[in-house]
């Protein structure tokens, strides 16, 4: 039995009775088995590509009148499974912002933040990827006076690094509508976060997205967050009446699991063999 060892360096060679690899059709017959070979490891044998989807897994909302700053406050939450991915959504106004969170100790990421025209009114998305299982406490430090909306956010199904793409804002002090277009693909999902200085204003979402958050907070600063199935671009529309506003948006990335094929890989492997049957000998270098 002839066990090919993968090394460009490496040779093999074995006696073979003359008369039945010298000819032509004995060649033939080798070249096609060997090419069946290769098609079956690519096409069957190679684990394909499977995709997990991105789930939305817990929420929990949390809201404070105007806390005098700076401060730091806290709470826990609980996520249903084991998540992948936890993303805060913060909807802020007054003077001072919300610097730093922390999430079962770990230092969440700012993926995006915008504020409108004062500026007054912020809307922000932290994120922490391979976060801890199981109840962990959520704490945010504010650097000075804050009245905040905050939805907390366990996923399933997410990417573990790279988790967030194409995020996008628009804000100002007189806006009615916002309609930030974000890149994403077909089973991630994209999500945005709302503020506006808006009394209980009533918000209207644009086509497939879904409510997922409208609380009227203290001091006027609402905060807002829907979500879209993923696509090839996604614009995540709300309109109000007109007010201060600030408003961002994000593509979650779902999970590629299993093992993934490059066929242009698996070929370069087998390219590496050069097969020869030379004077009745079966050479593998």
């Amino acid at each position: 039995m002839i066990n090919p060892v993968r090394s460009k360096k490496s040779k093999i060679s074995a006696d073979l009775p003359e008369a039945s690899w010298t000819s032509n059709g004995m060649k033939k017959l080798f070249k096609f088995i060997s090419s069946l070979v290769i098609i079956t490891l690519v096409f069957f044998a190679v684990p394909k590509e499977a995709l997990a989807a991105v789930t939305l897994d817990t929420k929990l909302n949390t809201n404070a009148d105007n806390t005098v700053g700076p401060a730091t406050a806290n709470w826990s939450f609980t996520p249903t499974g084991i998540p992948t991915l936890i993303t805060v959504h913060v909807s802020s106004a007054r003077g001072g912002d919300i610097s730093g969170i922390t999430y079962g100790g770990q230092s969440m990421t700012l993926v995006i933040a915008k504020d409108d025209g004062v500026p007054n009114r912020k809307a922000r998305i932290w994120k922490l990827e391979s976060p801890p299982s199981g109840t962990q406490t959520v704490e945010i430090t504010m650097d000075g006076n804050v009245a905040y909306v905050i939805e907390t956010i366990a996923w399933t199904g997410t990417a573990t690094t790279g988790a967030t793409s194409g995020p996008q804002s628009s804000g100002g002090n007189a806006g009615n509508t916002s309609t930030p277009a974000v890149t994403s693909a077909t089973g991630d999902v994209v999500i945005d976060t709302l503020v506006l200085d808006g009394c209980g204003t009533a918000i209207t979402d644009g086509a497939n997205q879904t409510e997922q958050w409208d609380v009227d907070g203290a001091n006027c600063t609402d905060g807002y967050g829907s979500t879209e199935p993923g696509g090839a671009s996604i614009t995540m529309s709300e309109s109000w009446a007109a007010t201060f506003f600030a408003h961002v948006a994000v593509n979650i990335v779902q999970a590629v699991a299993g093992g993934a094929v490059d066929i242009g890989r698996t070929l370069r492997l087998f390219a590496g063999f050069h097969i020869k049957i030379f004077n009745g000998k079966l050479k593998i270098y």
